[in-house]
């Protein structure tokens, strides 16, 4: 059994304010491997947007790159959350009703993160942030 093997691997869906900060936390753990999915390859000050739409702040202001926040910790891993980006339809399928589908997306979020993500919980975080 080898090293990586033996690490606890958490799948943390969203780039927010709490999913940098539980990825941050969580990466200065030798015995967890962090896999964080979120639309987007950035996490932005949403509340600091107005001023960049007033050319008070640039972009680069408000915006901080996923990768290079979480840089020097070779544990965690950041995937774009690909899966709903790239399945408007059942995207559509889902919020006209069909929440079955959602099954589908927790099917593709286990893919990315090679089985190792856990599937209730997956459910739960899927659909919230289809709802969303």
């Amino acid at each position: 059994m080898n090293a990586a093997s033996r690490l606890k691997h958490v799948v943390i869906v969203g780039g927010g304010f709490a999913g940098l900060a539980c990825a941050r936390k969580l990466a200065s753990s030798d015995d967890v491997h962090v896999t964080l999915l979120d639309k987007n390859n950035f996490h932005q000050f949403q509340p600091l947007l107005y001023q960049v739409a007033t050319a008070q702040l640039g972009s680069n202001d408000i915006a901080t790159s996923l990768r290079k926040s979480l840089r020097g910790h070779a544990n965690v891993d950041v995937k774009m959350e690909e899966v709903i980006a790239a399945n408007p339809k059942q995207v559509e399928q889902y919020r006209a009703g069909k929440k079955t589908i959602a099954g589908f997306f927790v099917g593709q979020v286990m893919k990315a993160s090679k089985g190792q993500a856990n599937p209730a919980l997956l459910n739960e975080l899927v659909a919230r942030k289809l709802d969303s």
